[in-house]
């Protein structure tokens, strides 16, 4: 017999954040069941293909449930495979407000035509419900007229997040030959013209290019004055890479398209040995930057550069494009350095830090600086202490808000 008051134990539940004690209330008694409902299904994460068919036959039995999920997680699914399962899953999910997609990682990325046409179609329509406010697509083959997601998108106005994980097909060799024919990459024919447009206040873009030229056929898409996605009143972007590109001229690209309104910048370049030419991106129209995060992966090491103890020159050159009155409030660099082994420390401290001079004045400009992070990484074996108090000595003026780690990368 229950002893206490319902007001109780509904405050009980609500303040519990693991599944496994809201299934524990739930199995109390009906009277614990009835407010354990609607946090247990609230959020729901699918891994397995075994967990999505359990799902599906659960919202068969029990369809008043699906109107309870408001986040929902489908990780790693085939889809290829499983896209009616899923198609049955999201069709049942009338008031969902975040939904994440994300294809088997070991398998070949699907694109449009690779999904059945019943997971297109609930695609189409997931993204119309009124109550849809977030989008997650991890793994996705995109058409190189980015067709598929127009189609997708033109029935996504109400977003606020978008996030793409993007590739293209290393077996499709048109534009391989047309690059070779033409020592050029034909711009894309004009989009139709799109009556509802998607204004994202986030959105986050990994590239996943096999090759370079698919970075204009993005360039060309985004620009395009009838493309689907709206930029304009952008307030944060990430550009992330994948595997040893980064599309920095993409990049700016948005970053102009968002111009004044972006506040948040976040660009996670993978530089590869050898990729020496570095076009900076430009966020010289970003004048409502408050925070801006670097985090650049992969080794600075070139054989005719062995030696490298300064930020990398791309990003010196990207935070010059930043305009002084800029109301830049924090930010965090993160890059690995190069080192010789073993350098006496008498040796570093007469290495040139002449790069690390460039960055105190870049960061003299903007005195509403709140926070600060710089992380460098190095190989091999090197006593840090001494490079840091040159770094430190470089950076004094700005001691009171930053904070500087060196880290060896096993």
């Amino acid at each position: 017999m229950n002893t206490f008051p319902q007001e109780l134990i509904s405050i009980i539940i609500n303040n519990l954040r693991d599944r496994e004690s809201l299934e524990s209330c739930a199995l109390v008694c009906r009277s614990w069941y009835a407010p354990t409902r609607g946090p247990l299904f609230r959020v729901v994460e699918i891994s397995t293909t075994k967990q999505l068919s359990s799902f599906h036959d659960l919202l068969i039995e029990f369809p008043h449930l699906g109107r309870l999920v408001r986040f929902i997680e489908f990780i790693e699914i085939p889809l290829a495979s499983q896209g009616d399962v899923l198609a049955a899953i999201l069709r049942r999910l009338k008031l969902v407000e975040d939904v994440m997609i994300s294809s088997l990682i070991s398998e070949p990325a699907p694109g449009w035509l690779d999904i059945s046409g019943s997971l297109r179609e609930c695609l189409v329509a997931t993204l119309a419900l009124p109550t849809l406010t977030s989008l997650t697509i991890h793994h996705w083959k995109v058409h190189p007229t980015y067709g598929d997601i127009q189609l997708l998108l033109s029935r996504g106005a109400p977003l606020r997040d978008l996030e793409l994980s993007i590739t293209d097909s290393p077996e499709d060799i048109q534009g391989d030959l047309d690059l070779a024919r033409t020592s050029r990459l034909e711009k894309l024919a004009p989009q139709p013209a799109c009556p509802r447009k998607v204004r994202p206040e986030s959105f986050v873009c990994d590239f996943a290019w096999t090759r370079s030229y698919h970075s204009l056929e993005f360039i060309n898409w985004i620009q395009d004055p009838n493309c689907v996605l709206d930029l304009s009143g952008l307030q944060s972007l990430t550009v992330t890479s994948l595997y040893s590109t980064f599309d920095f001229a993409a990049a700016s690209a948005m970053a102009r398209m968002a111009g004044a309104s972006l506040q948040r910048l976040w660009l996670e370049p993978h530089i590869a040995p050898g990729m020496v030419e570095i076009e900076p991106v430009d966020v010289s129209r970003n004048t409502s930057l408050q925070t801006l995060n670097f985090d650049s992966v992969g080794t600075v090491k070139l054989e005719t550069d062995p030696f490298c103890i300064s930020p990398p020159e791309w990003l010196l050159s990207t935070l010059s494009t930043i305009k002084a009155g800029t109301p830049l409030k924090e930010i965090y660099l993160s890059f690995p350095i190069c080192v010789p082994d073993n350098p006496a420390p008498a040796t570093i401290r007469g290495w040139n830090y002449i790069g690390w001079r460039r960055l105190a004045s870049f960061l003299s400009q903007f005195p509403d600086l709140e926070q600060a992070l710089i992380v460098t990484s190095y190989t091999g074996n090197m006593t840090s202490e001494p490079f840091k108090e040159m770094m430190m000595q470089e950076l004094e003026q700005f001691k009171d808000f930053l904070d500087f780690k060196v880290e060896k990368e096993e």
